[in-house]
């Protein structure tokens, strides 16, 4: 229970609130402060060191979980990059064979052009349709492999028919 002192007449009571008047002489009344209530309010201005270990420790969480998202964001930009630069030398190819005339297109694999990191191959292929080879339609597949970076092949194939009379 809390105590308090009249700051005129030095009258000790309980249980009265401060600014309250004195039953005695009318004077002022003052919160007595004991000891271990003088080490408590202290306590609560402040942050105790384990309350500051706690929040550095939830911050130090956030910030790596943040870094993290950063690092998985960039890893799957470069995959992104590397499909889409393979799937252009694809397309390039594809563009080279459309734009020789047909009837010098031989069947059969190209041996791999290197791009940078990229392996390049094409095979063409007479197309077979109901049992019988066609040589007025050609089937093209065009290849992209490269090693990714954590060692794994990856590829990307692009496949079209190209039809010529003969």
């Amino acid at each position: 229970m809390k105590r308090y002192i009249c700051v005129n007449c030095g009258q000790v009571f309980t249980g009265w609130g401060i600014g309250e008047t004195c039953q005695k002489c009318g004077g002022k009344l003052e919160l007595i402060v004991e000891k271990g209530e003088k080490n408590r309010k202290l306590s609560k201005k402040g942050f105790t060191l384990i309350e500051l270990m706690v929040a550095v420790a939830i911050l130090a969480f956030v910030v790596f979980g943040i870094f993290r998202a950063y690092s998985t964001g960039f890893m799957g930009m470069a995959v992104g990059r590397d499909i889409t630069v393979a799937t252009n030398y694809a397309r390039g190819e594809m563009e080279t064979i459309i734009n020789k005339p047909f009837e010098i297109l031989s069947t059969g694999e190209t041996p791999p052009d290197y791009k940078e990191k990229f392996s390049i191959s094409t095979t063409i292929t007479n197309e077979v349709i109901g049992g019988v080879e066609r040589n007025d339609l050609k089937r093209v597949i065009t290849t992209v492999s490269w090693d990714n970076r954590k060692g794994e092949n990856r590829e990307v194939e692009l496949e079209m028919l190209i039809y010529g009379y003969i």
